[in-house]
């Protein structure tokens, strides 16, 4: 049988999230697994099925496992466009040009594994509409609390590090109630042409129009607070008297060369903002020295406010800063103090940011 090696190796990098490529304690885990016309991979956290037969890249199944690294390693490497694979004595041969591979078949049960993540037809229901994109706006790149990565439910879409929370609305969808961890949502993120989800015991699937099926085991949502963390977004609604305009898009530049001196509070690395009706002055000191910049608001964007001050993360505002310029400022009490949130607002999200203790300028 002749394989395209290009198409080959498009299939493999597809199925590279369901490979366990470090410590191994998963008979498995670190191998293609070439069955009824598709290529598997699965890790007990993620596994990904691709067909191989129905889209034309080999014209009749294959029956074989091999050790994934090696095998794509060897796929990469090779010279030649065409390959010519066979499977005897135990064996995936593979030629290619004047090369010959030999490749020993890895000897398990991986059908009944398999069947575990399997999705029956008739539970897949439509991806709503933007359902990636906001998955990347609630997405948090540096998220260690115990409740990272993102749950959603019918038309939510929410995360939080217990300092800022993303919320992102889809209208009208139905989303089953899941919570996935942060890799998993990169790999999702990844998925070219995603039309269908299914939800079945701990596994929520994923399949793209091309027959793609990506699935990641669930965490346990019902242990995560969401009701509480919405009642908190509805706490945080915007008010009469709030604080409101639109940071002009030099600021979060200015912060990002303040933070060269930044502060830090609570274990975050944070700049001190002075919002007044001329221009935002953004400062930060350390030992090394200090840094201050002032920063012109848009026309007709700057709040009719007396000086007032903010520190916040400048990693929060880098993240708030890629979905939204549009913000208001609402007091909370946190703890029995009185503090402030920055609330960005997008068209269908909310991005709540928790200040730090403000501290003088000098």
């Amino acid at each position: 049988m002749t394989i395209k090696r290009t198409d080959l190796l498009d299939v493999l990098k597809q199925c590279m999230p369901g490979v366990e490529s470090g410590n191994v304690s998963l008979e498995g885990a670190d191998t293609f697994i070439f069955s009824g016309g598709h290529v598997y991979t699965y890790n007990d956290i993620m596994s990904v099925r691709v067909p191989i037969v129905e889209t034309g890249l080999i014209e009749e199944p294959i029956e074989s496992t091999v050790r994934a690294n090696e095998f794509f390693n060897t796929i990469n490497k090779m010279s030649g466009e065409e390959i010519k694979a066979t499977c005897a004595d135990g064996k995936l041969v593979l030629k290619s040009g004047k090369a010959k591979i030999e490749l020993n078949q890895i000897e398990f049960d991986f059908k009944a594994r398999l069947a575990n993540v399997d999705a029956v037809d008739e539970e897949w229901i439509e991806v709503p509409k933007d359902f990636q994109m906001a998955l990347g706006l609630c997405k948090m790149s540096c998220n260690r609390s115990s409740l990272s990565g993102i749950i959603f439910k019918d038309d939510t879409v929410v995360s939080t590090d217990g300092w800022q929370i993303n919320k992102c609305l889809l209208p009208s969808a139905k989303l089953p109630l899941v919570w996935i961890s942060d890799p998993a949502v990169n790999e999702i993120l990844k998925l070219v042409g995603l039309k269908y989800l299914c939800l079945k015991k701990s596994w929520i699937h994923f399949k793209t129009e091309n027959g793609c099926v990506f699935s990641v085991k669930t965490l346990q949502a019902e242990k995560w607070p969401l009701s509480k963390i919405i009642g908190l977004l509805d706490a945080h609604k915007q008010e009469e008297g709030d604080i409101t305009g639109v940071f002009p898009k030099e600021l979060f530049a200015a912060i990002d060369r303040a933070s060269s001196f930044s502060m830090d509070m609570e274990d975050y690395e944070t700049v001190q903002l002075t919002l007044s009706k001329k221009h935002i002055s953004v400062f930060a000191q350390r030992t090394a020295g200090k840094y201050r910049e002032n920063v012109d608001w848009e026309p007709d964007t700057a709040p009719d406010i007396d000086d007032f001050v903010l520190n916040v993360s400048s990693m929060m505002m880098s993240h708030a800063a890629k979905r939204s310029m549009k913000f208001y400022i609402h007091a909370a009490e946190k703890g029995g103090k009185k503090t402030n949130r920055l609330i960005f607002t997008g068209d269908f999200s909310v991005h709540v940011l928790s200040t730090f203790q403000s501290k003088e300028v000098e």
